[in-house]
């Protein structure tokens, strides 16, 4: 249908051109908020310890599971699809809704005991600080 209307001798019709702009832009943007990844986030590293930033807007804290293994921090939750009721259909849907898995490689270990999340109005942020065995060391020379 999409081919037939470009071919069309009405093709630089200004309504038509609209008609298929719009087509177009709710093709692209369907196809872009499928393919995101989700949630969104930020990654801050000092010397010491990262600090991980996640947008996670209708997502329960219960429903969250973070892992730490050495380097990797493994987020898991899901965010419920909302219904709808029997009378009304979607006209648009952007929001993601299912099963989401974020794995983030951080440059150092993590020491996993020390980790610590808080999420305040759908902002998870982690704190992660380094493994005190993978933090630099100075290392003192004898003379002989």
């Amino acid at each position: 249908m999409l081919f037939q209307e470009l071919v069309s001798p009405s093709f630089f019709d200004t309504r038509q051109m609209n008609i298929l702009h719009n087509r177009l832009n709710n093709l692209l943007s369907s196809v872009a908020a499928h393919d995101s990844e989700f949630p969104l986030l930020n990654t801050y590293i000092s010397e010491d310890k990262a600090l991980v930033v996640a947008e996670i807007p209708g997502v329960d804290i219960e429903d969250i599971d973070l892992q730490v293994v050495n380097k990797t921090l493994t987020l898991k939750a899901e965010r419920k699809h909302e219904d709808v009721s029997e009378d009304s259909h979607w006209y648009r849907r952007e929001r993601v809704s299912g099963q989401f898995s974020r794995v983030i490689e951080l440059p150092f270990a993590i020491d996993a005991d020390d980790v610590k999340a808080t999420c305040n109005q759908g902002i998870l942020k982690i704190e992660l600080p380094r493994a005190q065995a993978d933090l630099p060391r100075k290392i003192s020379i004898q003379s002989v």
